[in-house]
């Protein structure tokens, strides 16, 4: 058995007969909800908000776990990096959006109902940007779990 499982199961052969799963979680550059900047380990998550978050260490996980809202921007900002949520609205107006009003803010590109939203958000700093789109009010308002 175990040799069987080794010739299915082996690098190679394992490339060639098996596909990444649609709902897998791309953690490709995905960087820690506490730490900025460092990767995160695939085996160190938690739940948050019905979808898995990442982090760099155990210290890193404990310290999110003690105040979890003070990340939740950054928490939110990895579920879109991580493609676990979709956008379906503008972050400012909850409105449709429009397919050429967009920036991008770290590796996602957030979609605006006009040009109007999108000036507000270029015109901000980046924490204002994180806030705006990934802060409580921005997200309930722009994204859901994709299903």
């Amino acid at each position: 058995l175990a040799a069987k499982a080794q010739l299915v199961f082996a690098n190679k052969a394992f490339d060639k007969g098996f596909e990444k799963a649609e709902d897998e979680i791309n953690l490709e550059g995905v960087t820690c909800v506490v730490n900025d900047g460092i990767a995160v380990n695939p085996e160190m998550s938690t739940r948050y908000n019905g979808l898995q978050i990442f982090f760099c260490s155990k210290q890193s996980k404990e310290k999110y776990t003690a105040d979890p809202a003070a990340f939740a921007a950054k928490a939110n900002y990895q579920l879109a990096a991580t493609g676990q949520v979709k956008q379906v609205g503008c972050p400012f107006s909850g409105g449709q959006v429009a397919e050429n009003q967009s920036t991008k803010i770290g590796d996602v590109t957030v979609k605006y109902c006009c040009g109007k939203c999108k000036a507000k958000m270029e015109q901000a700093d980046e924490a204002q940007r994180l806030e705006y789109v990934f802060g409580k009010k921005g997200f309930k308002k722009a994204f859901v779990n994709k299903e």
